[in-house]
């Protein structure tokens, strides 16, 4: 069977669908990986794993040459030349022109994934801006263009499903409630929580709605309490969406011994190894998240907020904390919690851990993937759900 998936950047080949390509290049299949882009290095690696890499934009045009209709255009010809036997999107602007181009080419099995609804659907604290608003609605209505031509449409949670086809009544066909994407486990072995001294730490892209500032005035605020506490920043911030973070508040607060933010790193491993809880107070349409898996899976206990996506993550009290989002005061409570009380680490540390191996081990998850690839029916109470949730 020729399989294609289209995604956005290789990243997304060599890190979320990695264990995936590979277990279906293992059964036989012919596997592609059609990207908006990829460096030769990138493109050495697709190639090394058995997977043809191919791109949908031009390289070194501007946005007039790799717009919406050029890419749909550019898919097609590729689809024709490849003609799979099933194509699996993911993210939402492939899911849109892939799905045309797929339909357009006749292409037999047709698969969509959403990875969360993102940004623009994200619960705003305050009046959304107008521009906000209106690409909103134009991505609802390019998912009702482009959703019921799809054979399958796969969620991460049932909170997406409600929205998308309950409240704004996109039609899709058939809808499975994947879970977790999943993760290597042996790429993130349990180690012991450190509790002496006790540190947190955020992981993610430093946006509002990832909860950076709620996360920023809760270290201030238990900072002055218990100085001997650490909190601990990755990420980066993005160039696209700045607004209501300031990059001047992180130096200050480096400057005072208050945070410790290494930026953007490589071994987020090591990192959470060294760290005793982790803290995601992020109010984004998550599908989710995969920094909270990881960390579940090292063994660290979760506080995150009651949103949708991380809420999939989090037993409350088991193996952590929910609390609810844009909500300081709570945030710094849970984790007050986890200061007074030290022996919690370890022991929700390890339920974070039972939890990761039950629901997000890559090997399960890509399972219950390549039987909507092979159009494998589902038993009839896993039809809309394809992993046990959380809560």
């Amino acid at each position: 069977m020729k399989i294609l998936f289209i995604g956005t950047g290789v990243s997304s080949v060599l890190g979320f669908r990695r264990t995936l390509m590979e277990r279906l290049l293992a059964d036989g299949h012919e596997v592609f990986a059609l990207v908006d882009r990829f460096s030769a290095d990138e493109e050495a690696k697709v190639t090394r794993m058995g997977v043809v890499p191919l791109r949908y934009t031009r390289e070194n045009a501007g946005f007039e040459a790799n717009n919406i209709i050029s890419c749909f255009f550019r898919m097609v010809g590729i689809i024709r030349d490849i003609r799979p036997d099933t194509v699996f999107s993911y993210f939402a602007k492939p899911v849109v022109v892939g799905t045309w181009a797929a339909a357009w080419c006749g292409v037999r099995r047709r698969i969509g994934m959403l990875e969360g609804l993102g940004y623009y659907f994200s619960e705003c604290h305050g009046r959304a801006s107008g521009k906000r608003r209106l690409i909103k609605w134009v991505q609802l209505g390019l998912f009702h263009l482009s959703v019921p031509l799809l054979d399958k449409l796969v969620l991460l949670n049932p909170d997406d499903r409600q929205d998308l086809v309950d409240r704004y009544k996109v039609r899709a066909r058939n809808v499975f409630v994947l879970g977790g994407i999943g993760l290597r486990l042996d790429d993130f072995p349990y180690t012991r929580p450190v509790t002496e001294p006790v540190s947190f730490i955020f992981v993610g892209r430093l946006l509002r709605e990832k909860g950076i500032n709620n996360y920023l005035d809760a270290a201030e605020a238990i900072s002055a309490m218990y100085p001997g506490v650490r909190f601990v920043v990755l990420g980066r911030f993005d160039a696209r969406r700045t607004e209501g973070v300031d990059p001047e508040r992180f130096k200050d607060l480096v400057k005072r011994g208050v945070i410790l933010f290494p930026g953007k790193v490589d071994n987020v491993n090591e990192w959470l190894s060294n760290a005793s809880v982790f803290v995601l107070p992020s109010f984004y349409r998550e599908g989710v998240p995969r920094s909270t898996q990881e960390a579940m899976s090292v063994g660290r206990p979760v506080i995150t907020t009651d949103s949708p996506g991380c809420r999939e993550t989090v037993i409350d009290g088991e193996n952590g904390f929910l609390v609810p989002p844009d909500d300081t005061p709570a945030l710094v409570a849970a984790m007050t919690h986890f200061i007074e009380h030290p022996a919690a680490i370890v022991a929700m540390g390890e339920r974070s851990r039972e939890l990761a191996v039950s629901r997000f081990d890559a090997d399960r998850v890509d399972a219950l993937l390549i039987r909507q690839i092979m159009d494998i029916e589902e038993p009839r109470s896993t039809a809309t759900q394809g992993a046990d949730h959380v809560r």
